[in-house]
């Protein structure tokens, strides 16, 4: 990631872990200040908080539940306590299997709250505070199967479909202000109960025979804040895979359509 001032502060939810911890500590080496954004997973922020303030970064976390609703104004009440944002990541999510003749109402709550209304709340507050300054970015991490959709994880993509709509409505509201922007990786990490063998496999299933990476996610995104004249776009980080169209979710590619696994 190119360097940024130190003056720049960038909060990321589900910071902790993951996607999202690869993303603050990749900020944090690029000179920014990192509000690492947990709900459960208090101790993984805190190491990623001591991570970076060992390197010489600087960093805090910052609680709240994103399926509560009013968890997005605490998580930003707390980002704002020493100082001002710049960026916002939307980058937690819950991720359950389900499918359109399956569907488990508990999961559509959950996800539907987590991963569409608090991302949407989170856009509007930074927006709200930021406007002022006229230099913000949203960036929202959706997934490679909003191009081509699937009946797998079917609430999932559900949300991140509608996320993905609302990266283009926001952008088109907070011009000229604030711009926004949405990241579709493909596979990028290890999920559930899948194996590195089949992961590696998975990861390969493309046209390029290479999957995303979490740093070729902050590199995009590092593209974005830099690029001043974009907002609106969603960049997709896949080896090509949304191109061929295959049906199903990667992980089930050769699998009959009742199989539910990786989840």
């Amino acid at each position: 990631m190119t360097q940024t001032p130190a003056t720049k502060t960038v909060l990321v939810t589900g910071g902790g872990k993951r996607i999202g911890r690869a993303l603050c500590l990749n900020f944090a080496q690029a000179g920014w200040t990192v509000r690492v954004h947990y709900n459960r997973s208090a101790e993984a922020a805190q190491e990623v908080v001591e991570m970076i303030t060992a390197a010489g970064g600087n960093a805090t976390a910052v609680t709240g539940n994103l399926a509560d609703i009013d968890g997005p104004d605490q998580i930003i009440s707390a980002a704002l306590t020493d100082g001002n944002l710049d960026l916002l990541v939307n980058s937690a999510s819950v991720f359950h299997y389900d499918q359109p003749a399956a569907m488990d109402p508990a999961i559509w709550t959950e996800t539907f709250a987590v991963n569409l209304r608090a991302p949407m709340r989170l856009a509007e507050l930074f927006y709200q505070h930021v406007k002022s300054t006229g230099n913000g970015l949203v960036v929202n991490i959706l997934d490679n199967g909003v191009n081509a959709l699937t009946p797998d994880y079917y609430t999932y993509m559900v949300a991140k479909s509608g996320l993905k709509a609302a990266t283009q409505m926001m952008a088109m509201r907070f011009a000229p202000e604030v711009r926004v922007g949405g990241i579709a990786p493909g596979l990028t990490l290890i999920s559930g109960d899948q194996t590195a063998a089949e992961f590696d496999a998975d990861h390969r299933r493309n046209p390029l025979q290479q999957g995303c990476h979490p740093n070729d996610i902050a590199r995009a995104i590092s593209f974005m804040f830099e690029t001043a004249s974009m907002t609106g776009q969603v960049i997709t980080i896949d080896g090509g895979l949304s191109m061929t169209g295959p049906g199903r979710d990667v992980a089930f590619i050769d699998q009959p359509m009742s199989t539910k696994s990786h989840n």
